[in-house]
């Protein structure tokens, strides 16, 4: 079997190659900016200024950074740009006509978007002690990636990647409620998020 992280790696190596020529052969990196990683998973519906979705934003940012191949637009400068200019917040997966927009505003090279797709939830039994039980929680996320060219609008790169994240979570107290998504205990989202870090990575 393939490995899944060797072929991403080919595809962004790939990517990165026609970025770079696309600078006409300059010697910096090419220059990406990540909006922000959305949620339109069935009945998990957030746009990109929910706090869950800059946690997904600030794992890929920092997955692209660690790669060295990037100069990372910086999102709090982004942020700023983008309610300066009136953008709304992107409920879903940016289409090329925008990326090419936002990208020549604020000067870069490609974009980065995101979209959780879909999600799914499953504890296990665990051990029960009074009251309390003690077990596991999972979280399977189904996430779509896509870089876009800003200069001529093409995909450079989409793939769709699936992760599955336990923890062990303590179950019979009131979940911790997440701003800016319903339906979500705390200990769904930190599973969410952990899966979402194992795609980004």
């Amino acid at each position: 079997m393939i490995n899944r992280k060797y072929i991403v790696l080919c595809i962004l190596i790939v990517s990165i190659i026609i970025l770079i020529s696309n600078l006409s052969f300059s010697q910096e990196l090419p220059r990406i900016a990540v909006v922000g990683i959305t949620f339109t998973a069935p009945g998990y519906i957030w746009h990109s200024d929910s706090p869950l979705s800059q946690g997904a934003t600030e794992l890929m940012i920092n997955a692209l950074l660690e790669t060295k191949h990037f100069r990372v637009f910086e999102r709090a400068k982004l942020d700023a740009i983008l309610r300066e200019q009136n953008f709304q917040h992107f409920p879903g997966l940016v289409d090329p006509t925008t990326a090419v927009k936002l990208g020549k505003m604020i000067g870069v090279d490609a974009i980065l978007t995101g979209s959780i797709t879909n999600i799914s939830f499953k504890k296990s039994e665990g051990i029960k002690i009074g009251p309390i039980k003690v077990g596991k929680s999972y979280a399977k996320v189904v996430m779509t990636i896509r870089i876009i060219d800003v200069t001529t609008g093409e995909i450079l790169f989409s793939t769709v990647q699936e992760e599955e994240a336990s923890k062990s979570g303590v179950s019979g107290v009131l979940p911790i409620p997440i701003p800016g998504g319903i339906g979500f205990s705390h200990q769904e989202a930190v599973d969410v998020l952990s899966a979402v870090e194992l795609i980004c990575n």
